[in-house]
């Protein structure tokens, strides 16, 4: 029986980001029921967790930590593949297989199931080594070998009733929040945001406050740019910021999990998102809009946000909160323990 949970994540919890949040998520509920541990070269160690943390300096003393860990009842959960490591991290999981009860591969990309394809006749032959895909689009890119020992399962969503119960927020109203980073795309927003010329739209920002000259240049831009509101940054801590806005806006230039995707469907408003695995797949199927990455074709999306019915848009809000509904936190900790005793069979 499993009662010791290892965490393999390079990253600080829990912090802002998806993984940060979900590896965290995570970890608190495997604690309840077993001692948890979670490995990085990242971050500091916080007493208030009831999981531990052991802080390492570099893939070597996080591999070495992760066998004096390792035990028959003992889960590992490898959080995400190490690009920079990514031949001797397989080999090392293959090595290690038969020393754990499971070894969990978090797949939350394209990019991260091509990896696996690259290495597919070196690595993976032990039987308690499985796969946990995020998305439809990461598990079909898998070898078909390794799809017999992959669980489709995404990332939990939070859902807040309250907020989804309020009424609907007023029409041609628009939101960003996250970090100010190249990879969001705020700069692919804020550019098709002036080429619209909107005289009745609005556009609130909230983002932590900018440390770096991008994001003090992108703060300026939009300072000048018509009818967008820069909020204070505690607004992006608060989920009753969904509500000021009809529309939520992803622009992101790549992206693993969106925490702003999981809160916007939890609280039932519509994202509009850019066309990248990590955010398309949930945007399928009526749950949201698209556009294709660029400002040009981000315009003509918010044009037509802007003429949507009040009917086509609660159509679309009710598909993204069911989403949500299927797929909670403690939904998606139970189909992590299915995985588990799956495996164990």
């Amino acid at each position: 029986m499993i009662n010791k949970f290892v965490f393999w994540v390079d990253a600080s919890l829990p912090t802002v980001g998806g993984l940060q949040k979900r590896t965290h998520e995570l970890a608190l509920k495997c604690s309840t029921i077993g001692n948890t541990y979670v490995i990085t070269t990242k971050g500091q160690k916080n007493a208030s967790y009831p999981y531990t943390v052991i802080i390492t300096k570099n893939y070597k003393e996080s591999l070495s930590s992760i066998k004096q860990l390792s035990s028959k009842n003992t889960m590992l959960y490898v959080c995400r593949l190490l690009p920079q490591y990514e031949q001797q991290q397989f080999n090392d999981l293959n090595k290690l297989s038969n020393n754990f009860s499971n070894i969990i591969i978090r797949i939350q990309s394209t990019k991260a199931a091509e990896i696996i394809s690259k290495f597919r006749n070196e690595c993976f032959e032990c039987n308690n080594i499985t796969f946990h895909c995020l998305n439809d689009i990461s598990y079909n890119n898998l070898p078909e070998k390794f799809k017999k020992i992959s669980s489709l399962v995404p990332n939990p969503f939070i859902v807040d009733p309250v907020l989804f119960d309020s009424d609907l927020p007023p029409r041609n109203t628009f939101a960003f929040t996250g970090r100010v980073v190249e990879s969001k795309g705020l700069d692919i927003l804020l550019n098709a945001w002036e080429q619209a010329h909107f005289k009745n739209s609005r556009l609130f920002i909230s983002t932590p406050e900018p440390t770096t000259k991008y994001a003090f240049q992108l703060k300026k831009k939009a300072q000048l740019v018509s009818n967008v509101f820069w909020l204070k940054e505690k607004a992006m801590f608060d989920n009753t910021f969904y509500n000021l806005a009809r529309w939520i806006i992803l622009p992101s230039k790549r992206e693993g999990h969106s925490n702003v995707l999981c809160e916007a469907f939890g609280t039932g408003t519509v994202v509009i998102g850019t066309s990248v695995p990590g955010i398309q797949e949930y945007l399928s199927s009526g749950r949201g809009l698209l556009f294709n990455g660029t400002s040009n074709s981000l315009k003509k999306v918010l044009e037509k946000a802007n003429n949507i019915s009040d009917a086509e848009y609660i159509l679309m809000r009710n598909l993204a909160y069911k989403f949500a509904l299927d797929n909670t936190e403690d939904k998606q900790f139970n189909n992590i323990l299915q995985i588990i005793s799956n495996n164990n069979l």
